[in-house]
């Protein structure tokens, strides 16, 4: 019930976010021009479920084009850099994960703004041991987060992340800290 709650607010973030974009730049006509680019760098922990019980560690970046107030896009890649043991036995390590997103916005402040978005995925996760082997996974993604600017253009950015797998491969809960930068 808590993520379909979940999926309900970020859809809902998204669609009336919609209206507001599109009202932003009737008065300049230049829809498809980005009001805001960022680039950020962080740790994402990632707590795979599905019976596999592993907790494993990336570096993620991600690249957001935003488009007036309340609405983005966001594209993001992750590298493993920490493994777990599964509860099978297994050494697992996330080898990449690739997704991208839309983005609603809620300006708080002008300095800090709440987040929802939704989106698509791909990963491969690694499973060493006596027969190792990869899986990668598509995953249905949504999420919800927040981010703070100290400065103009440096700030901090933190969010949960739902990967919901649409295949044989795990689902999985992700928290992210990262740096947030504003070109």
């Amino acid at each position: 019930m808590n993520r379909l709650m979940l999926v309900t607010a970020a859809t809902s973030a998204v669609l009336i976010a919609a209206p507001a974009f599109a009202q932003d730049h009737v008065q300049t006509g230049q829809w498809w021009q980005p009001t805001d680019l960022y680039g950020s760098l962080g740790y994402t922990g990632i707590n795979q479920g599905s019976g596999v019980d592993a907790h494993i560690g990336a570096l993620t970046g991600r690249v957001d084009a935003r488009f007036g107030k309340y609405f983005g896009l966001e594209v993001e890649g992750s590298g493993g850099i920490a493994g777990d043991t599964s509860a099978q036995g297994y050494k697992t390590r996330l080898d990449h994960q690739y997704a991208g997103y839309m983005v609603g916005y809620l300006p708080v402040t002008r300095n800090f703004d709440l987040f929802a978005r939704v989106g698509y995925g791909d990963s491969k996760v690694r499973y060493s041991g006596v027969n190792g082997y990869a899986v990668n996974t598509e995953s249905f993604n949504y999420g919800a987060g927040g981010q703070y600017f100290l400065t103009p253009h440096d700030g901090v950015r933190a969010e949960y992340t739902r990967q919901d797998s649409q295949d044989i491969g795990p689902s999985a809960d992700t928290v992210s800290v990262s740096y947030v930068h504003r070109f």
